[in-house]
């Protein structure tokens, strides 16, 4: 496979992913601030959420948070950026694809790349993040089912893992982090509340600590849980296991990249607690934001320097 391509299918994977995990973000977000059973807390929340993804020298207010998220082509980040950069990629590595998944992604890009400056005058900002959501579910779950198990469907899975990976400890520096967001229980619970909506988590936290909304246990979930799709360890083991089929299939190319995120996985594996990163800071956030930067790096120096 040449090195574009891989790169090319890399990023399809990164930024399905990405455009999936800031519709939740700001949908979640931006009706927990219109609920808040107390007004005037909307810059501290918005400011959580501009950490969240690195953003400085923003105003945090409702108007401009969205239109940075969700529709501005200045932000790379954006919604409406990563759906063209989704379809620039596959249309790139068309051949590696197959119909159905070429067919969602105009779908998602017809919908949610034109015409975006009637979304909020049609009050459908909500609509708009659901066909982000459920795009993301249709293409990676055509892939799933449909494609042959070969390099092409690895470095996809080695891009969507590796963004949910990072996007989630940025969403845990800026939330948890950042301690408690107040004082009165009725305010923490509808923060805390929200936090899990925003990364998919409420219902499937609640399986496991019932209706026990504390920050701690909160970020434990979210940081070192197994069984949770979207919780950092798991989304790790999944980039180990396309990290090492893709070295399989590449002629055993790519050793460093698979020790490297081994290393990641094992230090998750054998926290003990959450504590151990938001009280003790022993490794830190930063830290496994730094190491998931560095398998990139590696990633992108063993298959994609051309």
């Amino acid at each position: 496979m040449l090195s574009r391509i891989a790169e090319n299918l890399y990023w399809l994977g990164r930024y399905i992913e990405r455009a999936e995990n800031t519709a939740r973000l700001l949908d979640v977000n931006y009706y927990a601030v219109a609920e808040a059973p107390v007004e005037g807390i909307a810059p501290g929340w918005w400011g959580r959420i501009l950490r969240a993804l690195e953003v400085e020298n923003l105003e945090p207010t409702e108007e401009t948070v969205v239109q940075w998220l969700a529709f501005d082509l200045q932000n790379p980040s954006s919604i409406r950026s990563c759906v063209w950069r989704v379809r620039e990629n596959a249309r790139t590595t068309r051949f590696y694809l197959n119909l159905e998944i070429w067919e969602q992604v105009n779908r998602l890009h017809n919908q949610c790349y034109h015409n975006t400056e009637q979304v909020m005058a049609q009050e459908s900002l909500h609509e708009y993040c659901v066909t982000v959501r459920e795009a993301s579910h249709q293409i990676m779950g055509i892939a799933e089912v449909t494609l042959p198990r070969d390099l092409g469907f690895y470095f996809m899975r080695l891009g969507r893992y590796l963004e949910r990976s990072d996007n989630m400890l940025r969403v845990l520096q800026a939330y948890i982090g950042g301690g408690e967001m107040s004082r009165e229980a009725e305010i923490q619970n509808h923060f805390n509340r929200s936090l899990l909506r925003s990364v998919g988590a409420l219902e499937a936290y609640r399986k496991v600590h019932h209706n026990t909304l504390e920050l701690p246990r909160i970020g434990e979930f979210l940081l070192l849980n197994s069984g949770f799709p979207r919780s950092v360890r798991f989304s790790v083991d999944g980039l180990k296991r396309a990290a090492e089929a893709v070295r399989r299939h590449s002629d055993g190319v790519g050793k460093e990249a698979v020790r490297k995120v081994g290393k990641l996985s094992a230090t998750l594996e054998y926290l003990e607690n959450a504590n151990q990163v938001f009280k003790k800071r022993d490794p830190d956030l930063e830290e496994l934001l730094e190491e998931l930067a560095d398998i990139h790096a590696e990633l992108s120096r063993v298959y994609f320097g051309y």
